[in-house]
């Protein structure tokens, strides 16, 4: 043991005060890496037991803040508190590195001291407390190869994966859609960490349900709540919606080989680069002037729909919805042919406008050949005649709630959503499609396109963060823009998991529970346990940008 374990507890035991206490463990196999847990202020007299067979207790001074540790009766401890401390004699350690579980039991006793008011925690003899390391690791995460994605280097995908892995084989043939980062069964990411047994996330996190949070396990039943992604779109997705909680059920129990979640699925799109989709329905003075601009259109709706569109221009919202209804279903509802007939006369007769010179954005010319292009003779052409058209810069977002219609058209984006992957489609698409499930479910409530614009919010204790926080529970994104000028960046710390993503610049990422800093390059990405508390560094003269995905009940 080096020093005699008699002379070193009894100098330990002279000191009257013993400032920011440290307890070094080793693991169970010889040469594992230290963890480290804080004691914050202790004061009074301490002394050490006999350490256990399979290492001993050594302490040292620290500046770092104690990890949230529990008692039984899940009463968290801080850096507010004091403590004193009489005789630890017993400690084990869990072999799963880095949750690694330090079990004192308690000989003397060990109470703690705040400041007036506040809860105190007193152990008597022969009680326990558990202090748990948080985790923090990188992640190898999943990419999905979708028909629709941007290929070769041409994708962000691509590009964060070729920064982030230097042995990834970027072939420029094929398409790079999806970046997955969580723990959903279809692409649960890879924990990059030797010392942790589990070799994917939500392996891990079902056998330490206590990294989510308190809060967070018990609202979502011991899962990760979201699903974190990065989007590359080349040719556009299917107009869709996703159904809330209760349609999610119904659907995953009648026919789960499409819908394969019994969960709903609100989502978040922030524009990396210039992001053009689709989202809600148009006012109703917008689809009117399409209806006369563009017979084709207003063929295929009928004129009975048509004209309960027009007379319900100053009525009640319920009536308007159900006219904007009536008119969406005819049109997702008409036969094949028919609309293949329409959209081959209206593509001639923009194209030979175009040719003309004449401009065709009154009625998204432009657009409507593109879609027809990739999916020929495709009603969801016409969808852009009902959907609002966004065109998002870099940091803009759009909110995706339930039943709302949606077609993410070109660009790249960070998306976040709950963990689902529930797509009720009607167009643009070769996947299947459930027309009469899209047309009963979907909000018909008509809303501006500015309206559909979802700002973040600037953080006051923070100038580098912005917080995009929508309403709903699952989960919530952050965006941190940090200046090169700034050489150390606390993260900030939060009472549940979550997924950090490095979009721009190169940095280390550093723990009180971590025996070295975890590199990260652009594309690196990091699992951060409730409550952990994480640096970064910078280690290039670039600016960090970086996105984070948790959960904020």
């Amino acid at each position: 043991m080096g020093e005699d374990y008699e002379n070193r507890t009894s100098r330990e035991a002279s000191q009257t005060s013993m400032c920011d206490q440290q307890w070094t463990t080793p693991g169970p196999q010889e040469g594992s890496e230290k963890l480290t847990m804080t004691l914050v202020s202790v004061v009074g007299e301490a002394s050490v037991g006999p350490p256990a067979s399979h290492g001993s207790v050594e302490t040292e001074g620290s500046e770092r803040a104690l990890p949230t540790p529990k008692h039984a009766d899940e009463i968290p401890i801080g850096p507010s508190h004091s403590w004193e401390h009489r005789g630890v004699r017993k400690r084990e350690v869990s072999p799963h590195y880095p949750q690694t579980v330090l079990l004192l039991s308690i000989v003397g006793s060990l109470c703690s001291r705040q400041s007036p008011g506040a809860q105190g925690l007193d152990l008597s003899r022969g009680q326990e407390l558990i202090l748990v390391c948080l985790p923090v690791f990188p992640l190898s995460c999943v990419v999905q190869q979708y028909a629709w994605g941007k290929r070769g280097s041409s994708s962000e995908v691509a590009r964060l994966l070729a920064s982030s892995d230097p042995l990834a084989q970027i072939s420029e043939d094929k398409p790079y859609a999806e970046l997955w980062m969580g723990a959903h069964p279809r692409g649960d990411a890879k924990i990059l960490d030797d010392h942790i047994s589990q070799k994917t996330l939500g392996q891990w996190i079902a056998e330490n349900q206590d990294c989510l949070g308190s809060k967070v396990k018990d609202a979502f039943k011991g899962k990760l709540p979201f699903l974190f992604k990065v989007l590359s779109v080349e040719t556009a997705l299917s107009i869709q919606a996703h159904p809330n909680k209760e349609l999610a059920e119904k659907l995953h129990l009648q026919a789960p080989q499409h819908y394969p979640d019994a969960n709903h699925k609100p989502e978040m799109a922030i524009a990396l680069t210039s992001f053009q989709g689709l989202c809600g329905f148009r006012p109703v003075e917008e689809i009117l002037t399409f209806l006369k601009k563009v017979p084709e259109f207003q063929l295929l709706i009928g004129d009975d729909a048509a004209t309960q569109l027009r007379q319900s221009g100053s009525s009640d919202p319920q009536t308007v919805a159900s006219a904007i209804r009536s008119c969406f279903s005819h049109l997702m509802k008409s036969e094949k042919k028919a609309v293949a007939e329409q959209l081959n006369v209206l593509v001639k007769r923009i194209s030979q406008q175009m040719s003309a010179g004449n401009n065709m954005d009154d009625i998204c010319g432009e657009l409507l050949l593109r879609l027809h292009q990739q999916y020929p003779g495709d009603v969801g052409c016409f969808a852009i005649y009902f959907l609002n058209l966004l065109t998002l810069k870099p940091g803009e977002a759009m909110f995706l709630e339930a039943n709302v219609p949606h077609a993410y058209l070109e660009g790249d984006c960070v998306e976040c959503m709950a963990c689902s992957d529930n797509t009720v489609r009607a167009g643009l698409t070769p996947k299947f499609i459930d027309v009469p499930t899209l047309c009963d479910m979907l909000n018909y409530t008509p809303t501006p396109s500015k309206d559909r614009l979802f700002p973040p919010l600037q953080s006051q204790e923070d100038p580098y963060l912005s917080i995009y926080d929508p309403p709903v529970p699952d989960f919530t994104v952050m965006k941190m823009e940090v200046p090169s000028s700034v050489t150390e960046y606390k993260v900030l710390v939060l009472d549940s998991a979550s997924i950090l993503l490095v979009v721009k610049g190169t940095t280390t990422a550093s723990s009180p529970m971590t025996q070295a800093a975890i590199p990260l390059q652009c594309g690196g990405v990091l699992f951060i346990g409730a409550n952990a508390s994480v640096t970064l560094k910078h280690t290039a003269p670039q600016d960090l940008v970086l996105f984070r995905a948790c959960c904020l009940l």
